[in-house]
């Protein structure tokens, strides 16, 4: 448990950005249970080269939960697939975004592991 406040913004998972990612296997048809076969043109237009992006953070929003040490966090993943290689693209540059909100509640613990080791925290999470 970090002792830095609530409400400050940190790192969570990997923060990146790939300008030149290589997609192996576009999907030129895609198909979705609630509007059926799309307009099949518009997506032969994407290309294999695209740029590839994830932002991560973490905050935590409640601290020593019931007076037991225990802190809650929210976390936000957001991980996008852009089409910024593509002249000319009729749609949104963003072919794909996947949001990945959290709920995380951690409790600092001591405890010996064996061969040497020492347990700190416990968590658990719910991911969206």
């Amino acid at each position: 448990n970090n002792e830095s406040g609530i409400l400050s913004l940190r790192e969570h998972n990997p923060m990146y950005i790939l300008p030149a990612w290589y997609n192996s296997s576009p999907n030129y048809k895609p198909h979705s249970s609630t509007r059926g076969e799309t307009n099949a043109e518009k997506f032969t237009e994407q290309k294999r080269m695209e740029t590839k992006m994830q932002i991560s953070f973490k905050t935590k929003i409640m601290e020593d939960l019931f007076k037991t040490r225990a802190d809650v966090w929210f976390g936000y993943t957001q991980k996008s697939d852009w089409q910024v290689w593509s002249q000319g693209r009729k749609s949104a540059p963003f072919r794909n975004s996947d949001y990945m909100p959290e709920l995380l509640i951690t409790q600092p613990v001591k405890a010996d592991l064996p061969f040497g080791g020492k347990l700190r925290v416990l968590g658990a999470g719910v991911t969206h």
